[in-house]
């Protein structure tokens, strides 16, 4: 064999493992493919006083492990902000248009999210609602007890 053939065939075995091993790289690094899971959807967010935020934070959070998606995982940045993002409704969804530009992570999201949505008196707010709360005469127990379970989720501390 000629000695520039065998110079050239080298050169293209070693062109093709190159490129084997680069791919072989990025499957390896890849995040796992989203799994379909029956049942579960997106949880929507609009923003109002009697919607809790860490509700819809943890119920997205565990949207995204339920479909094996990473939400922490860099290259699934952008992604899992735009689903998170396109479940927001009302005043939230006109709010974001206007603050995309500074929010690049779900975490800044929910920080703008919880600086723009939650009054800094809504403990006192839930404190004074559950103080409050009766059943009243004629009205259903699982409505009271409903009410009540919704109220004292909310409530960090009941000291004041």
């Amino acid at each position: 064999m000629d000695p520039d053939m065998n110079a050239r065939l080298l050169a293209e075995v070693t062109t093709l493992l190159r490129q084997q091993q680069e791919l072989m790289t990025k499957l390896v690094n890849r995040p796992p493919a989203e799994k379909r899971v029956e049942g579960i959807s997106m949880p929507k967010y609009s923003g109002s006083l009697g919607e809790s935020l860490e509700l819809f934070l943890d119920q997205a959070r565990l949207f995204f492990e339920a479909k094996d998606i990473d939400y922490m995982h860099p290259s699934n940045s952008r992604r899992v902000l735009a689903m998170m993002v396109s479940n927001l409704q009302g005043q939230t969804a006109a709010w974001y248009v206007t603050q995309q530009s500074s929010i690049d992570t779900i975490d800044e999201l929910a920080d703008a999210l919880r600086r723009e949505f939650i009054p800094a008196d809504l403990q006192e707010r839930l404190r004074d609602a559950l103080y409050k709360l009766k059943q009243r005469e004629g009205r259903d127990l699982a409505d009271y007890v409903t009410r009540y379970r919704q109220l004292i989720m909310r409530v960090k501390d009941m000291s004041e």
